[in-house]
């Protein structure tokens, strides 16, 4: 009994591509191939299509309809389709579904256990959002966060009442150096001998887009290798963004089937956003073995610095002329990007696996359902 993987449903907004839903389809595919019953219910909106959204493959999925706004009628909807499956274990991602599931949990009997994972700090940042998720988590039986950093802002700001940290981990057998190419040089006419730069993320005003494209016109002027910049995601700046780019050395791509295989013809990754927690992306790219140029917020300065090496270009926030010497910089020392991709892939091979994610969320649901009389107490 003690060593059985408990029954966990997963509870979170909807599927669209991005890194939290990402890592909960992870988790659940993981432990239905080891026979374990693992299920997500979605909130805000039902699975679309493989263009906006991730395919959940063998992993049941369950529409749970919330009204816009604050719906007070959404936990009894939740409860009964909690009391229809009956799992043991609720985990949620982020604020909204902690606070809902929180509420569900009371309506029933027996109760399941509650787990609240936070990818990112919450976006609406409001007071009255704080105090609900900082009532919601009084009821939790576990709380998590991606980052230290994370983990340290929302129980000082008040947001959870205790945190405990997992970090991110990826596939390292799917994302490796050797394996299928996307072939997206030859979709995009990029020839082999241009410096290809890719980002990857949802366009939002906090991932900063801006910086690269200006970033790119400060490169115009530097003597560097023919380049060409690919950005790939949807969002709410996205046509914003296209605007400034026009005739530049940009490329758009909503999505990406394969992000391996798009990596794997990839020479360098940026990310400059001015916030994130532990972004998957960045471990993908490092895994791939694809140098890369980040802005040291939140988690990332963790992933990307070991025993005093760094692995990546950190960069300050909102500096395009730093992430332009930086991109400078690689693109000019094929050597350079060799070994910092050599240290990128061995760091994420020593710490962020999702063989590693896997077992410390396990030991999480058991820990929740079958405590010890130390941990009883200290609950």
């Amino acid at each position: 009994m003690m060593s059985a993987i408990p029954s966990v449903l997963h509870l979170l907004q909807g599927l669209r591509i991005g890194g939290m839903e990402k890592g909960t389809l992870q988790l659940a595919t993981r432990a239905r191939r080891l026979g374990a019953d693992h299920r997500l219910a979605v909130f805000d909106s039902c699975f679309r299509d493989t263009d906006q959204d991730f395919d959940p493959g063998i992993v049941p999925v369950t529409f749970v309809r919330r009204r816009a706004g604050t719906d007070f009628r959404f936990p009894f909807s939740l409860a009964s389709t909690i009391d229809e499956w009956k799992p043991q274990i609720i985990h949620t991602r982020n604020a909204t579904a902690l606070f809902y599931a929180s509420i569900a949990v009371q309506l029933l009997k027996p109760k399941p256990r509650l787990i609240g994972t936070f990818d990112t700090y919450p976006s609406h940042a409001t007071r009255s959002a704080r105090l609900a998720t900082h009532f919601a988590s009084v009821f939790a039986d576990a709380l998590t966060a991606v980052s230290d950093e994370l983990c340290s802002r929302l129980t000082k700001e008040r947001w959870l009442t205790r945190c405990e940290v997992i970090w991110n981990g990826v596939d390292t057998d799917e994302f490796s150096p050797c394996g299928l190419r996307m072939g997206v040089r030859t979709m995009l006419h990029v020839p082999e001998d241009y410096i290809l730069v890719a980002h990857i993320g949802r366009f939002d005003t906090i991932k900063r887009h801006i910086d690269l494209v200006k970033a790119v016109d400060i490169l115009k002027s530097l003597s560097i290798p023919e380049f060409r910049v690919i950005m790939v995601g949807d969002g709410p700046t996205r046509s914003q963004i296209q605007a400034l780019t026009a005739g530049s050395d940009i490329e758009f791509l909503t999505s990406i089937r394969d992000v391996a295989a798009f990596l794997r013809e990839s020479d360098i990754l940026v990310l400059c956003s001015e916030h994130e927690a532990a972004p998957r992306v960045l471990l993908e790219a490092m895994a791939v073995g694809v140098p890369v140029i980040a802005t040291g917020v939140g988690g990332i300065p963790t992933m990307l610095c070991a025993n005093g090496d760094t692995c990546g270009i950190i960069i300050p926030p909102a500096r395009p002329d730093a992430l332009a010497n930086a991109i400078s910089k690689l693109a000019t020392s094929p050597v350079l990007r060799r070994r910092l991709a050599d240290r990128a892939r061995s760091r994420v091979l020593s710490t962020f696996t999702a063989d590693r994610e896997w077992s410390e969320y396990a030991a999480i649901y058991r820990r929740v359902m079958y405590p010890t009389t130390e941990q009883r107490l200290r609950m």
